[in-house]
């Protein structure tokens, strides 16, 4: 009997469906992928258990994680709000669970492919079942068109747009990886199609941070790759771009940028109300549980009543940060982000470069560590990418 369980908790193929399983229930609801989570982390340690004579922790490319959320435990003996400080570590324990499970794993660069393959096919199946929710939903009353952009075609998925959107570029870009490195034609074709999938996801969201962000990823990717591609290869993402400006310009997309400054303005608003609360306590914050609550203390005194009502958050991961953990938490959060573009300097990891960039700009203007999808996704990807035997062949 112990033989039967060593065996199946040495087997790779099972550690590997775990790992796929984690990242396939990122964009549905929280429940599923807490599901996977938990029955990976039990095989991993139950493994490692099994197989300790052999193996040695290595926590080095999640130490920074790690310490963000001791950080938080920390800041939890100064927080005002003990209730929401604990639901506050409870949404970042992947922050110290992941950095275990990678430290205890070993993975190459095809099982790397398949782990993000699996993100890529969960997202592809989710463009379908909205696509033609949506389209349903017109036929039967063509008069409601918010449902084809932004919130209102998410809604069907009860899944944000902006959390949707990020992993739709990060997509993109993976895939065109694939398209770099395939021999097959049947595989260049689904490729291809899959992209073109989700590049038209990307403009029915009519999300001006997500066209922003792909289109500075996709200069950035053209200039790093120049040297190293075929000519043929960068006009086909020239193309994509073009062409994706084209369609954004026959749906109108144009329009969704005259809002920039009324955009921008409400945003300076919120951020004069966190400046007002953060000034009294730069250091150390507000503590685990209180950026809310110091945020809406800091509207009220401005009298921006309309934000403490709807409980509007900082729209800004690092405001986010320093106000809940102040310079000492910010310090470590921007060093997690800078070793990791170390990482792509020493490594030439072109799809760490996209994945820092597109989860850089969109913490510019969300709270993406604000849910489970998000902080699941930034952990996850970030020690996927990150893991050094990444590189073997």
């Amino acid at each position: 009997m112990l033989n039967l369980i060593a065996q199946f908790l040495s087997s790779v193929k099972v550690q590997i469906f775990l790992f796929c399983l984690v990242v396939f229930t990122i964009p549905l609801k929280h429940n599923y992928n807490s599901i996977g989570i938990i029955l990976l982390v039990i095989f991993t340690l139950s493994s490692f258990y099994f197989k300790k004579g052999n193996q040695k922790l290595n926590l080095k490319n999640g130490k920074w994680l790690i310490l963000f959320f001791f950080v938080a435990v920390v800041a939890m003996f100064y927080t005002e709000d003990i209730k929401n400080g604990f639901q506050y570590l409870i949404k970042i324990i992947p922050f110290l669970l992941f950095p275990v499970v990678f430290s205890m794993t070993k993975l190459n660069q095809k099982n790397r492919n398949k782990i993000i393959w699996s993100f890529c096919i969960s997202c592809l199946i989710i463009s379908f079942i909205l696509f033609f929710a949506n389209l349903f939903t017109y036929l039967d009353n063509p008069n409601n068109s918010s449902i084809w952009n932004y919130s209102g075609y998410t809604k069907k998925m009860d899944i944000h747009p902006a959390y949707y959107i990020l992993f739709l570029i990060f997509n993109i870009f993976f895939l065109f990886e694939e398209f770099l490195i395939t021999v097959s034609k049947k595989k260049k074709i689904f490729i291809s199609f899959s992209i073109s999938i989700f590049i038209l996801q990307v403009l029915f969201l009519q999300s001006r941070i997500g066209i922003i962000s792909f289109l500075i990823t996709s200069i950035v990717y053209v200039i790093a790759t120049f040297k190293n591609i075929k000519k043929k290869s960068i006009l086909m993402m020239f193309m994509f771009v073009s062409t994706s400006l084209v369609i954004a310009y026959y749906f109108n997309f144009l329009n969704r940028f005259v809002e920039i400054p009324e955009s921008l303005n409400e945003r300076i608003t919120i951020w004069e109300g966190w400046w007002n609360s953060y000034k009294k306590s730069p250091i150390l914050g507000y503590g685990t549980g209180d950026a809310q609550s110091a945020l809406d203390q800091g509207n009220y005194f401005l009298g921006n009543s309309f934000f403490v009502f709807y409980k509007y958050n900082t729209h800004n991961q690092y405001l986010d940060v320093l106000i809940r953990l102040g310079l000492i938490g910010f310090s470590v959060f921007l060093l997690t982000l800078y070793k990791s573009f170390h990482t792509v300097y020493k490594n030439k990891n072109r799809l760490l470069l996209i994945f820092l960039i597109l989860i850089s700009i969109f913490f510019l203007t969300e709270n993406i560590l604000q849910r489970q999808r998000g902080i699941v996704f930034f952990s996850f990807f970030y020690l996927l990418l990150n893991n050094s035997n990444l590189n073997e062949e």
